[in-house]
C-alpha cells in the first residue's frame, strides 16, 4: 500500500513556520551580543507584528473602524495623508486626489467603514492625536492647537471641550 501523501501534503508537512523562523532569527541576534543587535531584534519584531496583522486582515477583513479603513487601498491612502499632516487644511478634493479616487467614493468608503466623512474624522483625529500630547507632555496649549490644525486656541479649546466633555486644560490636570 502506497503512504505517499502526495506532493502538497509532503510540503506542508516539513514546512516550518514563518514564525519559527523569526524567533530563531530574534532569539540569534539576541544571543550573540554583536553591535546593533537589539535593533536588529527590535526591526524583525515590528516585521512579524505588521505580518501577523496583515494576515489576520485578510483573513477577516474589517467591516468597521479605522482597521477597515487600512484594509481599502483609498482610504487608506486618505488616512495616512491625514496622519503625516494633521495641520494641513485638507480639502475633500485633495485628499481624494491623494487617494486616486472621486470626492463621493472617498465619502462612501468613510462612511461605511467610520461612519462620518473623511472632513468629520480628519476633525475627530486632531483632536484625539492633541488629547494624546496633551496627556503625555507640558507643552502649551496654544502650540499643541498649532500642531494638530487649529488656528486659535479658543477655537481648539470649544472644539476640544464639545469631543470630550472636558476642556484641554481640565483633561490635562486629569492626567
Amino acid at each position: 500500500m502506497n503512504q505517499n501523501p502526495g506532493p502538497k501534503a509532503k510540503s506542508e508537512k516539513i514546512k516550518p513556520s514563518f514564525g519559527f523562523f523569526s524567533k530563531l532569527l530574534m532569539q540569534n541576534e539576541l544571543e550573540e551580543d554583536r553591535p546593533g543587535a537589539a535593533a536588529v531584534a527590535s526591526s524583525l519584531a515590528l516585521a512579524v507584528m505588521v505580518i501577523v496583522l496583515r494576515t489576520h486582515l485578510a483573513a477577516a477583513a474589517p467591516r468597521h473602524g479605522v482597521l477597515a479603513l487600512l484594509t481599502r487601498q483609498q482610504p487608506a491612502k486618505a488616512l495616512i495623508s491625514m496622519l503625516n499632516n494633521p495641520a494641513r487644511p485638507w480639502s475633500l478634493d485633495e485628499l481624494a486626489s491623494c487617494a486616486n479616487t472621486s470626492r463621493a467614493t472617498l465619502v462612501r468608503q468613510f462612511q461605511a467603514a467610520v461612519n462620518m466623512a473623511p472632513a468629520a474624522y480628519l476633525a475627530e483625529l486632531r483632536l484625539t492625536i492633541a488629547r494624546g500630547r496633551i496627556r503625555a507632555s507640558r507643552a502649551p496649549l496654544a502650540v499643541i492647537a498649532e500642531d494638530v490644525g487649529y488656528q486659535s486656541e479658543t477655537a481648539f479649546t470649544r472644539a476640544y471641550q464639545r469631543q470630550f466633555g472636558v476642556t484641554p486644560s481640565g483633561d490635562r490636570s486629569t492626567a
